[in-house]
Order: structure tokens, then C-alpha cells, then sequence
């Protein structure tokens, strides 16, 4: 299989544009369209079927992660085969569900004050589930790098915020197909930022 040219490899350590980003996340999707679009709708159906259960609403912020760590392989050119996402994620499942629980009352509780440091914590936090999956990092090591990788950056994920909005409400009717394609955006952009620094 040939390995995908990852943005982080074209970049040589430059600012990635948003356009060079959009540009090689499509083309990934494009080559891998058929596994994409299969691992979105693996993880709907295992999203509802978890989400009955207690026990099930504990385990899915690892299948979640499995999927972003899916997106992150692709993205590096390595091979990902369809469902596997679920089993890499729940080797994850303590760290990603520590984050998932620190996250949402990070959030919560900056919400409360005014909403925008709410927002500013999920801009800074951006890259927590990618950091675990990929770096097989602790939750405070998680948090403190994904603050430093984004520290410099808010502009731009505020960007890729609202663009990524935009195709989402675009591309409503077409969930698997914008979820995917955004999900690859992230990877992308972690994979860049983790190879610049």
C-alpha cells in the first residue's frame, strides 16, 4: 500500500496553511473512502448501543478515541483496517475516559464563567484524545501538551473551528461523509503540530 503524504511530512516544519490542510485531508478520504465511511458507521451503531447502558456510556469515549487514533494512521500512511478502531481505543479506555471526565468539567465550569473561557479550554484542549492515542501519554501529560501545542494557534483553531462548522451544516445530510473528512482535518493538524515541535 502506498504510504499517504501526511501534511506534517509536506510541511518541513512551516506553518500549515488551512488550505494545504483541507487539500491533504480530502485526498486521504478520497484514497481511503470505503474505510472511512465504514469505521463512521461502526462507530454510530457502537455510539447507540453503548450509550443505553451505564456501562456503555463509560466505555465509549475509548471507542471514540480509537476512531481519532484511526484518523491519525491514515493520516500517516499506516494501515487501518475496518472496526479495528474499537479494540485500539479501549487499550486506551482509562486514560481517555480520565480525560473525557477532566475535559467536560473544565469546560463545564468555564462555561459558567461568562462561556468564553469555557471556549478558550476547548480550543487549548483541542488535541487531549489525539496526544493519548497516539503518544500513549498520561492524562496530565495529555493536557499539559496539548496546551502547548495550541498556545500559539488559538487564531487558527477558532478558524478551523467555524469552517468546520460550516461542512458540517453543509454536509448535514452526508454524516459519513463530512465526519470522516473533518475527523482527518484534526489528525492532520495534530500530526503537524507533533512533528514541528
Amino acid at each position: 500500500m502506498e504510504k499517504n503524504k501526511s501534511l506534517a511530512t509536506a510541511q518541513n516544519g512551516n506553518k500549515v496553511s488551512i488550505e494545504d490542510l483541507y487539500k491533504s485531508s480530502f485526498k486521504i478520504f478520497i484514497d481511503n473512502i470505503v474505510l472511512c465511511i465504514a469505521n463512521t458507521f461502526i462507530l454510530s451503531i457502537v455510539c447507540f448501543l453503548f450509550g443505553i447502558t451505564i456501562i456503555g456510556l463509560l466505555a465509549l469515549p475509548g471507542i471514540v478515541g480509537g476512531y481519532i487514533g484511526s484518523m491519525i494512521r491514515l493520516s500517516s500512511g499506516e494501515k487501518v483496517e475496518i472496526g479495528d478502531f474499537i479494540k485500539k481505543g479501549l487499550n486506551n479506555f482509562g486514560s481517555l475516559l480520565g480525560a473525557k471526565i477532566v475535559y467536560q468539567l473544565g469546560v463545564f465550569v468555564g462555561c459558567c464563567f461568562f462561556i468564553l473561557p469555557g471556549v478558550y479550554l476547548m480550543m487549548r484542549w483541542t488535541f487531549v484524545n489525539h496526544i493519548i492515542i497516539n503518544e500513549n501519554k498520561s492524562v496530565s501529560e495529555a493536557f499539559n501538551k496539548t496546551g502547548e501545542m495550541t498556545s500559539d494557534i488559538l487564531w487558527d483553531i477558532l478558524v478551523l473551528w467555524i469552517l468546520n462548522a460550516v461542512i458540517a451544516v453543509l454536509l448535514g445530510p452526508f454524516f459519513f461523509i463530512s465526519s470522516p473528512f473533518l475527523a482527518l482535518v484534526y489528525a492532520n493538524y495534530y500530526l503537524s503540530l507533533h512533528h514541528n515541535d
